[in-house]
């Protein structure tokens, strides 16, 4: 319980921190990029944010049924039906992610038009949708190993990742608008922050799932 009670202080003291650095990040970073990118391309990539944005979309609520079928099982111990939620999920994300590329390409590909802009090359603003979305297909793809960490209650450990991720990507972004980049390589380095935050909570998910498993199978052989 005593164990329980730390991971909880540390779960909301990370959450706490999480949304002041997003805070402080958004209110120093901000005008560092306005300079970087100018005006018009800082106006661009807004909007390319917002557009991609609403692929997030596709999640259709799998991300909160996973986490509370898993806790579910979980706590009746039922290693079967857990393994086969965790497989399903899993599955589903992999094709929701495949239609968010699938509607990006046919946005690009299909309405060139939307596109067009007066300072700002066409082309430049259609690779950097394309990449942008990317990201966020590979988030979606990620959903699964957080709702591990949420199924076990380790939201310590998943607030810390994000915070970090969410630090690690306003460092980059500044760093990256004050050299002058294009909109192409802003979201590129974005893309590469995210990967990279979602192989931490794969590799750590990974972890807890071990232990998991085994406890489950463990009290199922008990049982048994």
């Amino acid at each position: 319980m005593a164990s329980r009670g730390r991971r909880a202080l540390l779960g909301a003291l990370f959450s706490l921190v999480g949304s002041l650095s997003q805070l402080l990040g958004a209110l120093i970073s901000t005008p560092l990029i306005i300079k970087g990118l100018g005006r018009e391309s800082y106006g661009v990539w807004n909007l390319v944010q917002d557009v991609v944005g609403y692929g997030s979309l596709a999640d259709l609520g799998l991300g909160t049924s996973t986490v509370m079928h898993l806790a579910q099982y979980e706590g009746e111990r039922n290693a079967q039906a857990y393994s086969n939620t965790l497989h399903l999920a899993k599955k589903g994300v992999r094709w929701q992610a495949i239609l968010v590329c699938l509607a990006l390409l046919v946005l690009v590909l299909v309405f060139p038009w939307v596109f067009r802009t007066q300072d700002v090359s066409s082309e430049i603003v259609r690779w950097t949708v394309l990449i942008c979305g990317l990201r966020v297909a590979i988030s979606l793809v990620g959903m699964t190993n957080k709702a591990i960490l949420k199924s076990v209650g380790r939201y310590d450990w998943l607030n810390f990742q994000e915070t970090l991720g969410g630090i690690l990507m306003t460092v980059t972004l500044v760093v990256v608008a004050a050299e002058g980049a294009s909109l192409i390589a802003l979201g590129l380095s974005q893309f590469l922050v995210v990967a990279l935050s979602q192989l931490g909570f794969l590799r750590s998910a990974s972890q807890f799932q071990d232990r998991k498993s085994t406890r489950l199978n463990s009290s199922h052989t008990v049982i048994s």
